[in-house]
């Protein structure tokens, strides 16, 4: 799993743990959102709110996926949404813990509606490559 944050100019930042810290300061440049999971990409563009997804990252060939679920510029104070949730067993015999393993990467963004209430729009990203879109 990787993250990476593309500027203008082909500046691009990428970070195997989170990338928020990386990026604050520069949101008002920032032109898309990443997270590779395997062969695939999944990116939120900045400007607009879509979501792109490349099914292989190696074919350079392939149309990505377009989702269109909320338009970005109807919000303010906009921020992004990047996690990676991880789970983590415990034996119950020996107390010892098992290594953890990738449960969900969440990637999108949340801003401030016109009415001042919190807008939250995002991909739930699983191991496997299937997602759902969460709006809250």
């Amino acid at each position: 799993m990787r993250w990476s944050a593309h500027f203008p100019g082909d500046e691009r930042i990428d970070n195997d743990d989170l990338i928020y810290h990386d990026i604050k300061d520069r949101l008002d440049d920032l032109v898309r959102l990443s997270a590779q999971i395997g062969r695939k990409r999944y990116s939120v563009l900045w400007n607009t709110g879509d979501f792109r997804i490349v099914q292989n990252i190696h074919d350079t060939e392939e149309v990505p996926t377009i989702v269109e679920v909320f338009d970005i510029t109807t919000l303010t104070n906009v921020r992004p949404i990047a996690f990676r949730r991880e789970r983590v067993n415990v034996n119950v015999h020996n107390a010892e813990l098992d290594r953890p393993f990738l449960e969900s990467v969440g990637l999108g963004f949340q801003g401030n509606l016109p009415n001042g209430k919190n807008k939250q729009v995002f991909l739930l990203i699983r191991p496997n490559g299937s997602y759902v879109v969460k709006v809250k």
